[in-house]
């Protein structure tokens, strides 16, 4: 029996195993499950952890291990350890110019190197140069700058230079990138793109909003001042200081409310959507907090109904209060549930926020459209917000 599938057998009963043993349990099967062999340390601690847990596996086996780990035989090639730490620029034969890194087996780094696989550019295992391959962008580069600057690795000539230029950059983003800016009272986005709108507001919330939604997300110091002090709730605060899409979650109390009057004030028109199975209950819930900020139904399209047999209430609702008007210039508010309808493209609108009441039997194409907007709210309505003096917000 090969050492490889042992290690699958212990992976099977890790709930009988010490829980630190139980990481690099995982660590060494999801290695082979990549198809990459173990190194000779790898070797050396799979027979270890073998021996300490003998006992449990002749149970799962019904027969004794010990002669397997006596002359143990491996499946995978066994990979030489890697003793240098290196970073440099190579025409990869596959992948073109590209980033190699070879570094001593960490654990800990191949875990963030999973947790961030969805969020960077590709970058592979090269089991024949022992090394990752990482796509030449510089979002990998920032992300390497991060993890690994001041870990003692050496860099190619060519490397270094990239580091230096993106390092260079980032300590001087006043000079480069897009930023929020206010001086003598006047707002304005500095280092700005030639056709990005300007700000004519000499609101601060409202700028800050403007620029997010406009793909700024950077501010000068004076605005720093503002977005931390108390003339912001901490739900908008935490929504603003979020570079890229946001996701917020924020709940019906005070400051959730204000929170979502602040988003229905500055990053409208907002889309809601209503859970499937709850529709009546929260969509008046919904709707009287925003007849409370003073919208008027023509401001609000409800683009579903549900069948007669079970949805009448909830279609009466929305006839009698005027809810099933087509989108237009005035809307401020749309509400759907389960999928996006065909209107919604065709109308041109583009919404700066999405509010999600709940994706219960949402439909994937409404999924994909929310989950990478740049304001998606996640709003739990658990008490009557009747109780709240909407003016006073």
């Amino acid at each position: 029996m090969y050492i490889e599938d042992l290690i699958i057998d212990l992976g099977s009963i890790v709930y009988k195993v010490n829980q630190y043993d139980v990481g690099v349990v995982d660590s060494l099967c999801l290695q082979m499950f990549d198809g990459t062999g173990f190194t000779e340390k790898q070797c050396n601690l799979a027979l270890r952890l073998l021996g300490r847990y003998a006992t449990l596996i002749n149970s799962k086996l019904n027969s004794d291990i010990q002669p397997f780990l006596e002359n143990p035989q491996f499946r995978l090639k066994i990979r030489k350890s890697v003793l240098t730490k290196t970073i440099k620029i190579i025409d990869h034969t596959e992948h073109g110019r590209s980033i190699e890194v070879r570094f001593p087996y960490n654990d800990a780094t191949l875990s963030e190197f999973r947790k961030n696989k969805g969020t960077l550019d590709n970058f592979v295992w090269d089991k024949d140069s022992t090394s990752w391959i990482f796509a030449l962008t510089e979002k990998n580069i920032r992300f390497l700058i991060d993890r690994f600057d001041n870990d003692g690795f050496d860099y190619s000539d060519e490397y270094q230079n990239l580091v230096d230029q993106i390092s260079s950059i980032m300590d001087n983003m006043e000079k480069y990138a897009p930023m929020l800016s206010i001086n003598n009272g006047e707002l304005k986005i500095l280092n700005s793109p030639e056709f990005m709108p300007k700000i004519n507001t000499t609101d601060i919330l409202e700028a800050l909003f403007l620029a997010r939604n406009y793909g700024v997300s950077l501010w000068d110091e004076h605005i720093d001042d503002y977005v931390k002090s108390n003339a912001l709730d901490a739900y908008t605060r935490k929504l603003l200081q979020s570079n890229g899409p946001a996701t917020l979650e924020i709940s019906s109390d005070f400051e959730g409310i204000s929170c979502l009057k602040t988003i229905m004030t500055y990053s409208g028109p907002t889309l809601f959507i209503i859970p499937g199975g709850n529709e009546m209950t929260k969509l008046t819930q919904v709707y009287t907090i925003l007849k409370g900020f003073g919208l008027e139904d023509k401001n609000m399209s409800v683009l579903f109904r549900l069948s007669s047999e079970t949805g009448r209430n909830f279609n009466n609702f929305v006839k009698n209060q005027g809810l099933n008007g087509p989108i237009c210039d005035e809307t401020k508010a749309v509400f759907i549930s389960g999928k996006l309808p065909k209107t919604i493209l065709k109308s041109g609108i583009r919404f700066n926020s999405i509010v999600n009441m709940g994706f219960s039997n949402a439909h994937y194409t409404l999924k994909e459209y929310s989950k990478k907007h740049q304001n998606l709210v996640y709003f739990d309505v658990t008490i009557k917000s009747q109780g709240f003096n909407f003016v006073e917000l």
